[in-house]
């Protein structure tokens, strides 16, 4: 529950066009588009109708996963809360300090992303909760790939492409041995703030690859066109019990509409286990045979030796995948000479 009191300046969002809607391939399931209000104190209403204006067509674009479960949103900026946004239903709060005005470009990059995330919120993490401590790796990852799709619809393909590689540089950096898997069967306490800060970088990643198999693989539509919506239908409908999700509903929604793909390998080596692969290569010339010879060598990194020498009991709770193991694999490139002095 969430509550703001205070002498808040009312703006209304208009409704979008129905024609627009329908020429961005966006399907309305009604006429009545919910409202959007937003509020903010004095001195700040021509920030708030700047700052809040592509509110609608974000609104829109996730109607497109389902409908949206609320009859309203309301978007309220306070100032020096004690963070920079709180989510509730059909209600987000936020900072002051995200207002802009139209001139200053740069803070549209910084302030859409925290305010999308709370209305993906209210599909994922609202309306839908987690059935257990274990699953909430699942709904806030959810809740930040639908907003990553949406990151991508108002900002373009490149910005996304720029906070995708961001965030798996960043993952692959953490996730070496410090950190336990997205999901710990029998938890009986939630994660705490670290814990919750990777589990938000880690978690989207993991389902932006499920995607990308699931759509490979020519079976399916992948995640965002099949799985999500079929989600987020059960939960408004009732199908999913006190619209409680877990990751074996889940795993068991993708293997349904995916069939050939291995859903039980992805799910212990990037789910159930932790750690990600480094990759070392290396390139030998062997002038006798004119070839090259380069090596593939696979393994996980240097920081599990570590952890186990510290920590031996640790190795079992972090569970690193067995699919991050050693492996080395060789291929040789015959090349002439001259062919290799104009390579090098």
């Amino acid at each position: 529950m969430n509550f703001a009191a205070g002498p808040f300046h009312l703006h209304v969002l208009p409704e979008e066009d129905q024609t627009r809607r329908l020429l961005d391939s966006l399907d309305p399931t009604s006429d009545v588009q919910p409202l959007l209000l937003a509020y903010c104190l004095p001195g700040a209403e021509l920030d708030l109708a700047n700052t809040v204006s592509y509110m609608r067509q974000a609104m829109s674009f996730l109607e497109g996963f389902d409908g949206y479960p609320y009859s309203s949103f309301k978007m309220v900026f306070v100032e020096d809360p004690s963070t920079q946004s709180t989510v509730s239903a059909s209600m987000g709060t936020f900072s002051q300090e995200l207002l802009y005005p139209p001139d200053v470009i740069e803070q549209a990059l910084i302030t859409r992303p925290i305010m999308t995330y709370a209305l993906a919120s209210q599909w994922s993490g609202v309306h839908m909760i987690p059935k257990s401590f274990s699953d909430i790796w699942l709904v806030t990852g959810l809740a930040l790939y639908v907003n990553a799709q949406l990151t991508r619809h108002l900002l373009g393909n490149n910005e996304y492409r720029f906070r995708l590689r961001a965030d798996m540089d960043r993952c692959v950096a953490l996730d070496q041995g410090d950190h336990f898997p997205l999901h710990v069967p029998g938890l009986t306490t939630p994660p705490d703030a670290d814990t919750m800060q990777f589990i938000s970088l880690k978690a989207p990643l993991v389902l932006h690859m499920l995607d990308m198999r699931m759509a490979r693989l020519g079976t399916s539509s992948g995640l965002a066109r099949n799985a999500i919506p079929d989600i987020f239908r059960q939960a408004r409908g009732g199908t999913l019990q006190d619209r409680a999700l877990s990751t074996e509903n889940f795993f068991r929604i993708c293997r349904k509409i995916s069939k050939s793909l291995d859903i039980i390998a992805f799910q212990e080596q990037w789910v159930m286990g932790s750690g990600c692969p480094r990759f070392m290569i290396g390139a030998q010339y062997n002038k006798k045979s004119q070839s090259i010879t380069v090596s593939v060598f696979q393994g996980a990194s240097q920081a599990w030796t570590g952890v186990n020498q510290k920590e031996p009991q640790s190795l079992d709770w972090k569970c690193p995948t067995k699919y991050f193991s050693v492996s080395t694999s060789n291929t040789s490139i015959a090349i002439s000479d001259e062919r290799l002095n104009t390579i090098l």
